[in-house]
């Protein structure tokens, strides 16, 4: 009873500190989790609807600013309802779900909102099953919202349950590894504009100018060694990823180590779809973008028509499309690449997991690589405008090379 209830005290504590706790005169929370989230899909639904329909840039940026009016809202009464029940097990639930549901990941409308629920994790969820996810795709998240990191130390050091330590461990490796790459983006000349509009006025940009990216990778790696040696026979439990921690620290660390920006690129040799071999000496002197891809991924095919006209564009020139595709089934790949005009070679890995997927340490699709004409990763992860100009470049440093 006795760590119930400082359990309890120790909730309301932190909620009063972020300001949670109110004089008891204000609206009466909704009586039910399910209750606010079922609102929110209705108000949500309609705010988005709006965006679809919308004819104008104003009418545009209204229907998104209702939609982040909307979600802040469903935070708050989420936030809300968990404070007026800190005794029912669901109020861990209400905090998860601000920040592993409602709005997954890091936006600049939002940063408040993920700080909270962060802080309210530390004190709260650290010994629960449940927040074993939320350290899974914490990773990355700190230079937005450093409470990100401080609630993955907590989860390792102090909780109790060691799938949460173990995917907490897991978390600090990819949250250091991915401030590098962050760092990196925000140091490159050409991709730093996108980001320096997007996270305009709230500080993100500049923490990560001071950021030494080499010295955050190193940070990483004995994260990645610890996964290894002390949580390598766990795994997440289904819905998630199956594969065993040993196994993702192992190839993750080899990404990290081996496919970075300035590394040369590693052997790329595989049948193509349509049955050709594909050589990595295929490719010597021209930029190459590595594009993993498959049917089934919306955003995948969402990028081909700028792929088309990127390959139509620079015909004759010293560079080439090449596809990673994804697909179990190697007809409907072929079929697809034939429906949309995909006339650049595309190696077949038999499915997302495994052969050159793995080598690669893909976790999500897309993912692009782009390489110089020298064979070393130049880019990672860039699209459309942000592309055109990376491969521009590179092909007019080949170009030049060449020229006696």
């Amino acid at each position: 009873m006795g760590s119930v209830r400082s359990s309890r005290l120790a909730f309301l504590a932190a909620a009063a500190m972020l300001g949670f706790v109110g004089d008891g005169r204000g609206q009466e929370p909704p009586k039910t989790l399910g209750a606010i989230q079922k609102e929110h899909e209705l108000a949500d639904a309609t705010a988005r609807r709006r965006a679809e329909r919308a004819k104008t840039d104003a009418e545009l940026k209204a229907a998104t600013d209702a939609i982040w009016t909307e979600t802040k809202k469903a935070a708050a009464d989420a936030f809300a309802w968990a404070e007026a029940h800190p005794d029912d097990p669901k109020a861990l639930d209400a905090i998860i779900w601000t920040i592993h549901g409602l709005a997954n990941g890091s936006y600049p409308n939002y940063l408040g909102e993920q700080a909270k629920a962060y802080r309210l994790l530390t004190v709260k969820g650290l010994d629960s099953d449940k927040v074993a996810p939320v350290c899974y795709y914490a990773g990355g998240e700190s230079v937005a919202c450093p409470d990100a990191r401080r609630f993955l130390e907590a989860a390792l050091n102090k909780s109790s349950n060691r799938l949460v330590q173990g995917a907490a461990c897991l978390g600090l490796a990819r949250d250091y590894h991915a401030t590098a790459q962050f760092a990196r983006r925000v140091k490159d000349d050409l991709t730093r504009g996108p980001l320096v509009e997007h996270w305009k006025g709230t500080g993100v940009v500049e923490r990560a100018e001071k950021i030494d990216p080499d010295e955050s990778d190193r940070k990483a790696a004995p994260y990645y060694e610890r996964l290894a040696k002390e949580f390598g026979d766990l795994k997440m439990p289904q819905p998630y990823n199956q594969v065993p921690f040993a196994e993702l620290a192992k190839g993750e660390l080899y990404e990290m180590e081996n496919l970075a920006i300035g590394k040369v690129l590693p052997d790329l040799e595989g049948e193509d779809v349509r049955g050709t071999k594909i050589r990595p000496a295929d490719y010597r002197g021209k930029v190459v973008a590595v594009d993993f891809w498959a049917t089934w991924c919306g955003p995948c095919m969402g990028l081909v028509p700028h792929h088309r006209a990127l390959v139509k564009r620079l015909k004759g020139k010293p560079f080439v499309l090449l596809g990673v595709n994804g697909d179990d089934d190697r007809d409907q790949a072929a079929k697809a690449m034939a429906a949309e005009g995909m006339t650049w070679p595309s190696i077949w890995n038999g499915g997302q997991t495994g052969g050159v997927v793995a080598k690669f340490g893909v976790r999500s699709w897309p993912t692009l690589y782009l390489i110089d004409a020298e064979g070393v990763i130049r880019y990672r992860n860039i699209y459309f405008a942000t592309l055109d100009k990376a491969v521009d470049k590179l092909v007019a440093e080949a170009v030049a090379k060449k020229k006696p």
